[in-house]
């Protein structure tokens, strides 16, 4: 080996590495701007994006003769998922079919077909089977490579800056009464969307609030580390810890920090999302529970979660008279649509109970069992829950379940057993922002827009990089 070769190693190594941070921190910032990624173009170049990253991943890996997985049960779960959805478009014998998916058989039959497929739109599920397998690179890479400090505050940066620019783009759009998308596509045609309510580069109101149940918890646990790090001497006079706290480094990020949260629980209960509003609610009180019951926090814990709790009083103070209208609709009757096609869809999953209809075939399904708003076209489910039990049975739901508990028990235990104040700050905002999600999910589809998957990889991943990657310096490494 020549004298050169070490050193050309080490070029390839810092270069992968800085492409691999550098991609991840574009793709945040690209996929919300670019109107949540939901158009087929922009969906397009997020994919192509992350496989993109992915090998760059595994080249580094093989360069370092390692490629670190995800250890546990959870990779085997998530494989019998991913198996489950690609079986679905795998053309199979109608004998076999009818067995399986008696639905599915009778709508070969109806065309001819010697052959059939479970899926009863075999591209529909092949995009978003692409869609989930990006989504699982994403979340493959970030556990992986963002295993240090550094790395990881800077992901978790560009997280909240990017969730606070889209909140800014809301306030501005609020102000001055600019109509369409973030005021360069106007909701000609967009149909029933009312053009006046807020949601910035996002279509619907529900979506963008998604976004920022994301990332309110995460900049929480950002500014909670940085309180961390300042230090007094036990018996400092008031006046010296007043003058430390001031002159203190950390004092610039946490007003970045508090301010970016004023922001964007601001403009979350402008869009009025009750979905959203509940989701962050339980978010916040999940992380207030884990900072004040942990004994690494202290009093400091409480008073983050205290500030806080402040914001969100204050915020509800002021937009009261608005929450209270819009919580008032839940009981009229056109509001209860979501119920309506949960009741239908259970039909569906009655008839296709062991393979559903297949991965995003849903639209395609629905209107056939739909009896209520026969004008009204129903795209999702309006519950990730109920349309995951249509398109991939129960068989689908309960790995889907399954994968859902294990990470968040896993996730758990390793927060309580580990001691660096860093991990534990970040993961605890990471893990409350992944329990809004799961709980918003029980009334919406924010996992099937492109830009909040995408984030919410992100920031599953980092928690979890974080809680079994990264090594701590010492018991209580800061």
């Amino acid at each position: 080996m020549d004298s050169a070769s070490p050193k050309r190693h080490q070029t390839l190594l810092a270069f992968t590495g800085r492409a691999i941070e550098w991609g991840v921190i574009a793709l945040i910032v690209f996929a919300p701007l670019a109107f949540a990624s939901i158009n087929e173009a922009a969906r397009s170049v997020t994919e192509a994006w992350i496989f993109a990253i992915t090998i760059i991943w595994l080249f580094r890996g093989l360069l370092l003769e390692e490629l670190p997985l995800v250890g546990g049960l959870l990779p085997f779960f998530v494989l019998a998922f991913v198996l489950l959805i690609f079986v679905q478009t795998i053309p199979l014998p109608a004998s076999l079919v009818s067995m399986l998916s008696p639905g599915a058989a009778k709508l070969g039959e109806a065309f001819g077909f010697s052959f059939a497929t479970i899926s009863i739109n075999p591209g529909a599920t092949w995009d978003e089977l692409l869609r989930l397998l990006a989504a699982l690179m994403l979340f493959m890479v970030v556990a992986s490579y963002f295993t240090t400090k550094e790395r990881i505050i800077r992901i978790a940066v560009a997280i909240v800056s990017i969730a606070s620019i889209c909140a800014l783009i809301v306030a501005l759009q609020k102000t001055f009464s600019v109509e369409g998308i973030s005021g360069i596509y106007e909701l000609a045609g967009a149909g029933d969307i009312d053009p006046h309510r807020v949601w910035g580069p996002y279509l619907n109101h529900s979506h963008f609030a998604g976004l920022m149940e994301l990332a309110i918890p995460l900049a929480a646990g950002l500014i909670l580390y940085r309180v961390t790090r300042i230090r007094f001497l036990p018996g400092t006079p008031l006046k010296r810890k007043l003058v430390r706290f001031f002159e203190d480094k950390s004092l610039l990020p946490m007003a970045f920090g508090l301010a970016a949260i004023v922001l964007m629980v601001g403009v979350l209960f402008m869009s009025l999302s009750r979905g959203g509003i509940i989701s962050t609610l339980v978010a916040l009180l999940f992380f207030t529970v884990a900072v004040t019951l942990g004994r690494t926090f202290k009093r400091r814990g409480l008073a983050v979660a205290a500030s806080v709790v402040m914001v969100l009083l204050i915020v509800t103070f002021f937009s009261w008279s608005s929450l209270e209208e819009r919580f008032g609709t839940l009981g009229e009757p056109l509001k209860l649509e979501r119920i309506n096609v949960w009741r239908d869809s259970s039909a569906i999953v009655a008839e296709y109970p062991l393979t559903g209809t297949g991965l995003g075939t849903f639209a395609d399904v629905y209107p056939l069992y739909q009896s209520h708003y026969p004008t009204v076209f129903f795209s999702h489910a309006e519950n990730e829950y109920v349309e995951t039990a249509v398109e991939l049975g129960i068989p689908g739901l309960f790995l889907a379940l399954s994968i859902l508990v294990l990470y968040f028990v896993q996730t758990l235990r390793q927060w309580a057993a580990r001691r660096n104040t860093f991990v534990r700050c970040i993961a605890a905002g990471g893990m409350a922002s992944c329990a809004a999600i799961a709980v918003h999910s029980l009334s919406d589809f924010n996992m099937r827009i492109p830009a909040n998957l995408i984030i919410f990889s992100v920031v599953a991943a980092l928690t979890y990089g974080a809680l079994f990657n990264l090594k701590s310096r010492g018991a209580g490494s800061r």
